[in-house]
């Protein structure tokens, strides 16, 4: 039964001012949401990315898993700012707010933190304790800051460390003990810094390490064996961006479980000693931007595992050896572009590879290109931006079927055809119909008399390999003896005529015996 007061669709109010205590215990137990952010209770996510706080928020709902404060600007995070409200927080991103300094114990009550980023401040400096208290730690990003060195003991709470990202810092060394206790480690990212050396002590901390970046930073020695030293059973390898003046022969050995490796931008001038036969299971292959002047054939059998290898942007790079690829059987994707000396290829080149299925060629010297380069129909090519003449050498081109890729590649010469889409050519564009002409009657006369050769030519083989059987077949017939009487009689010469030719024959017992000659009339 409705009361009375209510039943006018009117509240009395000691009835609703009674009920604001309950509203707002509600509210705080769910926190209440700043402006500009997205909050989900149901998700039990906060996104405040660029929402504009200047300060940590704390009035948030105090069970939430994942806070994104990225481009905001938080100078600074201390204890007093309550991050400890959040105990349940799994996810934290801090990125990109110009955060100058990290309290010591502010992750203190954070023990479920699964991943916590902080690229792209200002911290110059950690003391060492800034991540006590994030017992259950994976994930931990520092880069883009300007840290010139990483305290010793600083990842020692974060034991279960998995992927941690260094990278576009000030480092200049690693020493072993910064990096101890994080036996777990499986990523490091130590790119953009100014290390001289390789860090083969910190390394040989981390024997879980599978992927190791290293580039751009001013590495210009790497001694043989030093990366196997590590322990690690490393399976990428970026050195890119580092001037590797002395790269010992066997600086890769040891690493037969590494299947991408970038060497780019390194100063190589030659393949020859880099690669090692110990790199069974290589599967990428980077040489962009080296000053190579030739690709051999050697190097890369030791490699025959590759699927990818990139050789682009090499200016100097002017020749490739006929049987560069002979060993490479598992190649699937080749990348030769912007190599602006490569101006022709040997045919063939490409055959070997049988599971070749993206060849770029883009941005080279081509203007023309063999027909047996490579059985085209099976491979997705990028031929644009080549100085491409054609004419009747690039027919096959033109007649290539839709499923291979030329997009883009367009005609440079002759003059009538520039700019012309070379898969739009057609044969009497390219010059092509006088010389098939031609051709179509040299063969309509020449090959009846080459075919008539050949059946006398034949003939002759069978009839000289034939002789001796065909004498012994007469023999046995007779007709050798009658060929011969026929020849030691001839017919009788007219008559008064005087004999001029003998028959010689030696008589048996019972005729004259004496041999003499007869004349050919007394027989």
């Amino acid at each position: 039964m409705i009361p009375r007061a209510l039943r006018g669709g009117v509240m009395p109010a000691p009835v609703w001012v009674g009920l604001l205590p309950l509203a707002a215990l509600l509210s705080l137990s769910s926190g209440l949401c700043p402006p500009r952010c997205v909050c989900d209770d149901t998700a039990l996510q906060a996104d405040c990315s660029g929402a504009q706080l200047d300060s940590f928020p704390i009035s948030l709902n105090p069970r939430l898993r994942t806070l994104l404060l990225a481009k905001n600007g938080i100078l600074r995070l201390d204890r007093s700012m309550m991050v400890s409200s959040y105990k349940e927080l799994e996810h934290l991103n801090l990125s990109d707010n110009g955060l100058e300094s990290v309290e010591p114990g502010s992750f203190a009550q954070q023990g479920r933190l699964h991943e916590l980023r902080l690229g792209n401040n200002r911290l110059a400096q950690l003391e060492g304790s800034e991540l006590q208290g994030l017992l259950q730690l994976r994930v931990l990003d520092l880069s883009g800051n300007q840290l010139q060195e990483l305290p010793a003991g600083l990842l020692e709470p974060v034991s279960l460390l998995e992927e941690l990202n260094l990278a576009d810092n000030q480092l200049q060394w690693l020493p072993a003990a910064s990096v101890a206790g994080v036996v777990s480690l499986r990523r490091l990212r130590l790119a953009d810094n100014q290390l001289q050396q390789l860090p083969a002590a910190a390394l040989a901390q981390l024997p879980q390490l599978l992927s190791l970046d290293l580039s751009f930073n001013q590495l210009r020695r790497l001694r043989a064996g030093e990366l196997a030293q590590t322990r690690a059973g490393l399976v990428q390898l970026n050195l890119e961006g580092n001037r590797l003046e002395q790269l010992e022969e066997g600086a890769f050995d040891g690493l037969g479980q590494l299947r991408r490796l970038v060497l780019s931008h390194t100063g190589l001038r030659q393949l020859e000693g880099v690669l090692s036969a110990s790199l069974t299971s290589l599967e990428e292959l980077y040489l962009n931007r080296n000053p190579l002047s030739s690709l051999g054939a050697a190097p890369l059998r030791l490699v025959p595992g590759l699927r990818l290898l990139s050789v682009s942007s090499c200016h100097l790079l002017g020749s490739v050896d006929a049987d560069a690829f002979s060993g490479s059987s598992s190649l699937e994707e080749l990348l030769l572009e912007d190599n602006q000396q490569l101006s022709q290829l040997p045919s063939g080149v490409f055959l070997p590879p049988p599971r070749l299925r993206r060849l770029s060629l883009r941005g080279c010297a081509l203007t023309s290109l063999p027909a047996d380069v490579y059985p085209w129909r099976t491979v997705r090519a990028d031929l644009s931006e080549n100085p491409w003449r054609c004419d009747c050498e690039l027919r096959w081109l033109a007649e290539l079927p839709a499923n291979v890729s030329t997009e883009g590649a367009v005609c440079s010469a002759p003059a009538p055809l520039q700019g012309h889409p070379v898969r739009e050519l057609t044969v009497g564009q390219l010059g092509c119909e006088s010389r098939s002409d031609a051709a179509e009657v040299a063969l309509t006369v020449a090959l009846p008399c080459v075919l008539a050769s050949l059946t006398l030519a034949l003939t002759a083989v069978l009839v000289w390999r034939s002789r001796r059987r065909l004498g012994k077949r007469l023999d046995v017939l007779g007709w050798r003896a009658r060929l011969s009487l026929r020849r030691s009689k001839p017919p009788p010469p007219p008559v008064g005529a005087t004999s001029t030719y003998y028959y010689r024959e030696r008589f048996s017992s019972g005729g004259d015996g004496s041999g003499r000659l007869v004349p050919v009339t007394e027989l």
